[in-house]
């Protein structure tokens, strides 16, 4: 054999010994241990902070001019609905109702008059003894006449709606949370008189994040928790923007049942619909968090969308499915497993 001919068959040798090797590596299984899903499944528990709030909270103002005689509710005070908070003095108002009445009364004695005239009238011109001109006066005058009552009733209105002004009262049941003036203060239309909160139609405010708000919208059951008190709630309304500072989004919740007092804080808390996993279980694969999960003898990478890290993850796939418990570290999609015995 020459020389060029021993060089050729050592290099197909090594060829041939490397693409052994190479296939006795990519041959070799990873030892991997498993489980089925429905062992390792724990129940999702989510939460945050929360507070309940008055849906209405307003400020009483004047709505006339007049000086405040007495006040009958404080700051921290409870009012039922219609109840007096303060009353301004109504001298003033009360002569403007009486002159309107008077006005209107008298508008009215016009009225009858002008409508005694015109069936005189119509009752001579029948019989020719007065000109059709006299007749369509007398009209002119009745319609005046009836047009002025109507405009005296109307300035009465006002002057009754005046004066109903003088009796500031609460719109609804409410706590007195602020109180802006003093007895014997002068007040013009729009002065703040005092603040109240609506003590019947209270909800819940919270802030959840933006990978949460399906769960919980989905979630069966809800709660507010504070002070070792927990009631039931329900998903009103979830606010559409994402809060700049906070990268949440603000949820409203209505209770069930019993509310908690205006300004109560706690947690809101709901349980994940489907069970799953436990943080500890999830890997990085590409910038994205997910399982392996084992399929016939290969391993496969499965990502998890709503996976956040640190947190445990929801998943919807069959509870009978294997899952990678340890030797997950060092896999890849595609992988060929064995398990461990």
């Amino acid at each position: 054999m020459n020389r060029k001919n021993i060089i050729s068959s050592a290099a197909g040798a090594i060829t041939i010994a490397f693409l052994a090797f190479g296939q006795d590596v990519i041959a070799d299984p990873k030892l991997i241990s498993a489980k089925m899903l429905s062992e390792l499944q724990i129940d999702i528990v989510y939460s945050a902070a929360a507070e309940a709030v008055s849906l209405q909270s307003t400020t009483i103002s004047a709505e006339i001019e007049a000086r405040v005689i007495d006040i009958r509710a404080q700051t921290a005070d409870e009012v039922p609905a219609d109840s007096t908070l303060v009353r301004l003095d109504c001298r003033d108002y009360e002569l403007q109702l009486k002159q309107a009445q008077a006005e209107a009364n008298a508008a009215r004695a016009q009225l009858k008059l002008a409508q005694q005239r015109l069936n005189r009238t119509t009752t001579l011109i029948d019989r020719k003894h007065v000109s059709q001109d006299v007749l369509d006066q007398q009209q002119t005058e009745l319609d005046a006449a009836r047009a002025n009552v109507e405009s005296r009733e109307v300035l009465t209105e006002q002057a009754i709606t005046k004066r109903s002004r003088c009796s500031i009262k609460s719109p609804f049941r409410a706590a007195v949370t602020r109180l802006h003036v003093g007895i014997g203060e002068f007040v013009r239309s729009g002065t703040p008189l005092l603040d109240i909160e609506d003590l019947d139609h209270v909800e819940v405010s919270s802030r959840v994040l933006p990978v949460e708000v399906a769960s919980l919208l989905a979630a069966p059951r809800v709660f507010l928790e504070f002070s070792g008190t927990r009631l039931e709630l329900a998903v009103d309304r979830v606010s559409p923007i994402v809060d700049r500072t906070t990268r949440t989004h603000e949820v409203r919740l209505r209770f069930k049942s019993l509310a908690a007092p205006v300004g109560a804080s706690g947690r809101v808390t709901w349980t994940e619909r489907n069970p799953g996993l436990p943080a500890d279980l999830l890997v990085q694969r590409d910038g994205k968090l997910g399982i392996f999960v084992v399929e016939d003898q290969n391993a496969r990478f499965l990502h998890l969308a709503n996976a956040v890290e640190g947190r445990p993850a929801a998943m919807d796939v069959s509870p009978e499915t294997l899952v990678v418990t340890s030797g997950r570290h060092n896999l890849q999609s595609g992988d060929r497993i064995e398990l461990e015995q």
